[in-house]
């Protein structure tokens, strides 16, 4: 354990991580320790643009229109006055020929015993063993106002804490997974009969956080104590910037957070990138097809992005 807060100035902002669409944070880890809402409310119509870039291969020289790639900047979390999507979104899955998303399959209730493996100590010690006296203190406030057990927490890592007060957030603004887009376009896919498909699995997913050191863990929360000590609602600026489509206003976030912790940041965005381009050509259409990719927002702004990968690899980038 460590309490060398230099560490705090160098970790990746929580609210980058959310927008990266790592499926913990925001709804995954939070849903096992929070009261899931049950979606009441309405939708008040209001439009917003989202996210959707439109990748066109090469057609050959002749003329013809090339296999298309539909990127989809994805929020796991959304209200159900967010809703409906888009007009863009929904001609985006209209035109799908193929859907891939992050994960190769839906979390469920089956899960439950694989996240707490990962976000579990294998050595059982306890939140209030593993960090310093005053962080603890610190971190069991913000808990009980966010509505969270720390004996439930029990010998949960210290990154789990701090995405369960992330999550929290978005928890109490009405965000679940249950209206998220990867949730509703699941459903959509499965009732049209569109094949799907995803990147990577529940486990390397979960993997990225669990492996990082107590003292990364501990800066971690550290920093998402700090902001929404300062923020209240500081996990909502994100989503703001998705709605109105501002990819430079995400792509500075990313800027801004990369800076801090560049070794995490490369483990959610550029390993993951080399992983996923393969896969995205290995399943690319024919000419005159669509493929729908739907990831976290972050992976389709700012330099690095998957859009600027497919850019050098000579396909026409277009924001819709």
């Amino acid at each position: 354990m460590s309490d060398d807060r230099s560490l705090q100035k160098n970790v990746l902002s929580p609210v980058v991580i959310m927008l990266a669409g790592v499926v913990l944070l925001a709804g995954s880890v939070a849903s096992f320790f929070l009261v899931d809402r049950d979606g009441a409310g309405k939708a008040d119509g209001n439009p917003y643009r989202g996210i959707i870039f439109e990748a066109i291969a090469s057609g050959g020289g002749n003329g013809e229109l090339g296999s298309r790639i539909l990127l989809m900047g994805s929020m796991h979390v959304l209200r159900p006055q967010d809703h409906p999507f888009p007009e863009s979104y929904e001609r985006a899955f209209e035109l799908a020929d193929a859907v891939i998303f992050e994960l190769a399959d839906a979390m469920d209730a089956g899960d439950a015993a694989l996240v707490q493996q990962h976000v579990s100590n294998p050595d059982g010690s306890t939140l209030r063993n593993r960090l310093p006296a005053d962080l603890y203190q610190r971190a069991s406030a913000a808990a009980e106002r966010a509505g969270i057990s720390m004996a439930d927490m029990g010998n949960k890592k210290i990154y789990a804490l701090a995405q369960g007060l992330s999550g929290s957030v978005l928890s109490r603004a009405g965000f679940t997974r249950s209206w998220g887009i990867e949730t509703q376009l699941r459903a959509k896919a499965a009732q049209a009969g569109k094949p799907t498909s995803g990147f990577e699995t529940l486990e390397q997913q979960l993997s990225v956080f669990s492996s990082l050191s107590d003292a990364r863990q501990e800066a971690l929360l550290r920093q998402t104590l700090d902001e929404m000590e300062r923020h209240a609602d500081y996990g909502l600026r994100g989503i703001e910037l998705w709605k109105e489509g501002d990819v430079n206003g995400l792509a500075a976030l990313r800027v801004e957070s990369e800076a801090g912790d560049p070794e995490l940041a490369r483990a959610l965005f550029e390993d993951r990138h080399a992983r996923w381009l393969p896969v995205m050509e290995q399943q690319l259409p024919p000419p005159g097809k669509t493929l729908l990719v739907v990831v976290g927002a972050a992976h389709l702004c700012g330099d690095g992005s998957l859009t600027e990968l497919l850019r050098q690899r000579g396909y026409v980038i277009n924001q819709w």
